[in-house]
């Protein structure tokens, strides 16, 4: 399945930032985070992650800029867009959008990814780790 074509359908026109984990044989945490402009971030946990289901929070939008800045310090916007190898199997894919001047880049790094890549789908996580979750639906 391409994952590439999947994102760039699923991820709405005012996100800004998105990073997804996949499934593999094991407990590998299956999520999607997104974050938009105006400092909405939405949550969907479906397996092996702290919460499941979907949840919302907001963020300032410092903290937005924050992961821009990442990205551009790392060269995000010039990574390729795919790392992975056919041979390796059983292993989670780690999606990240980032919206910039030219449109939204999505890097799908299932293997072998660049240690700048690593780095900023951890920093990614942990910015948006200590947000305060609503879970959608329950705010009536």
């Amino acid at each position: 399945e391409d994952y590439y074509k999947m994102v760039e359908k699923e991820t709405p026109s005012n996100a800004v930032a998105r990073i997804q984990r996949t499934a593999c044989f094991g407990r590998c945490p299956i999520y999607t985070l997104t974050v938009f402009n105006d400092g909405r971030v939405e949550y969907f946990g479906k397996k092996f992650t702290p919460r499941e289901g979907r949840f919302s929070s907001k963020v300032l939008v410092e903290t937005i800029d924050q992961l821009k800045k990442y990205a551009i310090e790392i060269d995000y916007f010039n990574l390729a867009s795919v790392y992975d190898k056919q041979t390796v199997t059983d292993v989670p894919s780690i999606i990240t959008s980032v919206r910039g001047e030219a449109g939204l880049k999505t890097v799908v790094n299932r293997f072998d990814g660049p240690d700048e890549l690593r780095r900023f789908e951890k920093f990614f996580d942990r910015l948006f780790e200590e947000l305060e979750w609503t879970p959608i639906g329950s705010e009536e």
